[in-house]
Order: structure tokens, then C-alpha cells, then sequence
């Protein structure tokens, strides 16, 4: 059971990637940092036995990936199919959150001021995001036509996706939309995030964009960055929860400055074999 007026913030976990292991540790300190209870957030993962000793929900998808994949086997389309999933199994308000993220005092709030008149997604990223695609139709389950429009397609950043159990036929349909979207050409890596914009978008969801209180560090040379300060810290013991403001000084400048070296540095060791 969530807490009253606590949506429940899910993580999806899954394969074996270490670097993986130390955002979602990271991500979870800050969150819990919000007061938010370990009884409130779900790891959804293929290895359950790494979280056995936690405070935290969690969902052994072990044997629902290949599902969740779907025909087309796009490991984003996951996203959507757990959300589905925990939306109809525990009929509560729900957060996805990509494990590269951390969060600020006043996160929780803005999720609520989010979820309040509509739904939730990361930041805007473009209008009509893959030009010179289509035309292109279909019908979705929910009995409505989409069409891909230049002048009203838009894509949001899924790193947060905030709904509650009456977006569930949305859902539906933003699945089956991608599945479409792939059928027709459209392979394209983020295809998920778009699919779950456009769906929003023309059931006249206000999509309010969550971005002030959340680091979502996605681009390449600041992920990096914060992976090499992850290196410095101690083994990550998910038994004992850390729960903290977050420490690790991140700007513009200094992911400059760590590019610069880490070039410079391949630049020397590839002259010194």
C-alpha cells in the first residue's frame, strides 16, 4: 500500500550492467531524501535476489522481458508494458524514473503539481521529431485514428512518466503505437518516448513537463562525468539505503573539463603503445 497522497515510483533495473547498479543507488538516496518510504518506491528487475535484504517493492520481471519486448524486440517498449502492468496490478498513482537521474528538495511537490491537471514527462524536445516521415494513419485500441502530423507531433523525454490507473486504455494505445510506428519504418530509438507524447497528446492530456527539481543526466559526457564520480565512492550495499541530499557537484564546466582530459588522456595513451 502507497501512503496517502504518495504515488509509487518505480525503477526499471534489469541486466548486468554495474554502471546501471550505481545511478539507481544514487537516484534512490536522493529520492528517499524527499521522505519518500522504501514501502513507496518498486525496482523492477530480472535479478530480485540482488534487492532481497531492501526496504523496497520489488517486481521479478525475470520472465516478462522477452514479452515486454514485444515481436519487434525494442528494449524500450519495456517502459511502457511495466507501467501497465503496475498500473492495473496495484491501481495507484505511478512515477517512472530512469535510474540516471537524482533529485532536489521540492521534487515530490512538483510530481503532484504535475499529476494534478494531467500527466507527467521529463522536458520538451521537439516538434515534428522525425521529419520527412510518413504520411502515416492507424487505428489504436481505444477506437481513435492517429495520424502523424508535422505541424502538432511532438516528443517529450520519457526519464519521467507520471500517470495514474484512469490512463490505462493510453497506455494501451501508446504500445500499440509504437508497434505500428516500428511496422511502418519508424525504428528509431526513442520511439517510445514519442509514441507515449502522441498518445497523451490526442486523448487531451495536458502533458506538463518535470524538470526543475530532477537532474536527468542523459547526454553522453555527463553521464560519464558522474560514472567516474561514482568510481571514487565505496561498494554499493543496497541493504543499508543512504538516504541524501545530492553530493556531486555537476555543471557545465566541469563536464568540460572532464571531456577535455579524459580526451587528452586517450590521446597520451594511444601514442605511448
Amino acid at each position: 500500500m502507497n501512503s496517502p497522497n504518495i504515488p509509487r515510483f518505480v525503477y526499471l533495473e534489469y541486466g548486468s550492467q554495474s554502471s546501471i547498479l550505481s545511478e539507481l543507488h544514487y537516484s534512490l538516496a536522493t529520492l528517499q531524501a524527499e521522505g519518500i518510504e522504501g514501502k513507496n518506491i518498486s525496482i523492477a528487475t530480472d535479478m530480485p535476489e540482488r534487492y532481497l535484504a531492501t526496504p523496497y517493492d520489488i517486481i521479478d520481471i525475470s520472465k516478462r522481458i522477452s514479452t515486454y519486448r514485444g515481436k519487434i524486440n525494442y528494449s524500450h517498449r519495456i517502459k511502457p508494458s511495466l507501467i501497465l502492468d503496475i498500473l492495473k496490478s496495484y491501481q495507484t498513482n505511478l512515477v517512472l524514473l530512469d535510474t540516471d537521474t537524482y533529485f532536489r528538495s521540492g521534487f515530490l511537490m512538483e510530481i503532484k503539481n504535475a499529476m494534478a491537471d494531467g500527466v507527467g514527462m521529463n522536458f520538451f524536445i521537439r516538434r515534428d521529431p522525425y521529419r520527412g516521415f510518413g504520411p502515416f494513419t492507424t487505428k489504436l485500441p481505444s477506437g481513435i485514428t492517429y495520424t502523424y502530423d508535422p505541424q502538432w507531433s511532438l516528443m517529450y523525454n520519457s526519464g519521467v512518466v507520471a500517470v495514474k490507473p484512469e490512463h490505462i486504455s493510453i497506455i494501451e494505445d501508446s504500445i500499440t503505437l509504437i508497434d505500428q510506428l516500428w511496422a511502418a519504418g519508424l525504428q528509431a530509438l526513442d520511439v517510445d518516448q514519442f509514441a507515449a507524447t502522441e498518445t497523451f497528446r490526442i486523448h487531451g492530456q495536458k502533458i506538463n513537463p518535470v524538470f526543475k527539481n530532477i537532474h536527468h543526466y542523459h547526454s553522453r559526457w555527463t553521464r560519464r562525468y558522474i560514472h567516474w564520480k561514482f568510481n571514487q565512492k565505496s561498494k554499493i550495499e543496497f541493504n543499508v539505503p543512504q538516504i541524501r541530499r545530492p553530493d556531486i557537484f555537476v555543471n557545465k564546466t566541469a563536464v568540460r573539463v572532464f571531456k577535455a582530459y579524459s580526451i587528452f588522456r586517450s590521446w597520451i595513451n594511444s601514442n605511448d603503445t
